[in-house]
C-alpha cells in the first residue's frame, strides 16, 4: 500500500483499510521494519532467499505472510515493494479479521520474546550466533538482573555458560568475575574471560572452592 489511497479507489473497505494501517504501524513498532504494509496477498519470493529459512515450521493459517516476513527481515533480506493496482471482486473473504489481527501479533512477540531469550519459537530463531542471546538486564526481574542484584562487591564469582558475556560485563567492575562463556567473543578483552568447549574441562583446571558464586 504505498499509495494508500489507490487503495480505497480500488474498492478496498474502508475498515479493512484503517484496520491494515493500525496493524502494519504496530508491527513495523515491535519489529523494528519500514514495510507500507504487511498483508498484501500479491508476493514473489526468490528461491535463493527461501532456502535460508525454515518457513516450513510457519503456520498454515492467514498470518503465513507475516511470519515469513519477520524471518526475512531477520536474516537480513532484502524486501522490495513495488506499487501495485487493487481491484476487489465480488468474493466473500472468510478471513476473521480479529483472529488475524491477534495471531499476527503473537507471531510479533514470539520473534522478540525469542531474541531476547526468555521464550523459544524454532521459526524466529534465525539470528547469527554472536546475537542470538541478548542482555535482559534492563528487565526488572529477569535473571540476569536477579544474578547482578544477589552478589555484592568484592566477590569471587566465576560465570558458567555465560552466553554473550552480559552479566559478567557487570560484575566485573566490583568483583573479581572469571568467565567461562558459549561464544567466543571476547576472549581478547581480558585475561579473565576464558574459552573452553565445555564447562567441566574448566572445571578441571581451577578451584571452584576459591569462588564465593558460581
Amino acid at each position: 500500500m504505498l499509495r494508500k489511497k489507490d487503495a480505497l479507489a480500488g474498492g478496498m473497505p474502508f475498515y479493512k483499510w484503517v484496520g491494515n494501517q493500525i496493524l502494519t504501524k504496530i508491527e513495523n513498532r515491535m519489529l523494528g521494519a519500514w514495510l507500507s504494509e504487511f498483508h498484501t496477498g500479491y508476493r514473489a519470493y526468490r528461491v535463493a532467499a527461501l532456502e535460508r529459512i525454515p518457513f516450513h515450521f510457519n503456520t498454515n493459517n492467514f498470518h503465513f505472510d507475516t511470519d515469513i516476513l519477520i524471518q526475512f527481515l531477520r536474516i537480513g533480506g532484502v524486501i522490495r515493494e513495488i506499487p501495485i493496482p487493487t481491484f476487489y471482486g465480488d468474493e466473500v473473504c472468510h478471513v476473521s479479521g480479529w483472529k488475524y489481527f491477534y495471531d499476527c501479533i503473537r507471531s510479533c512477540t514470539h520473534d522478540w520474546l525469542t531474541k531476547k531469550g526468555i521464550f523459544y519459537c524454532r521459526r524466529f530463531d534465525l539470528a547469527p550466533p554472536a546475537g542470538r542471546y541478548e542482555s535482559k538486564l534492563g528487565l526488572k526481574h529477569s535473571s540476569h538482573a536477579v544474578a547482578v542484584g544477589l552478589v555484592p562487591d568484592g566477590s569471587k564469582v566465576l560465570d558458567l555458560g555465560g552466553g554473550n558475556a552480559w552479566v559478567w560485563l557487570v560484575l566485573r567492575a566490583g568483583v573479581s568475575a572469571t568467565g567461562c562463556p558459549q561464544i567466543d567473543q571476547l576472549k581478547a578483552s581480558s585475561s579473565f574471560w576464558v574459552r573452553h568447549s565445555t564447562a567441566a574441562s574448566f572445571l578441571r583446571r581451577e578451584r571452584t572452592t576459591r569462588f564465593s558464586f558460581l
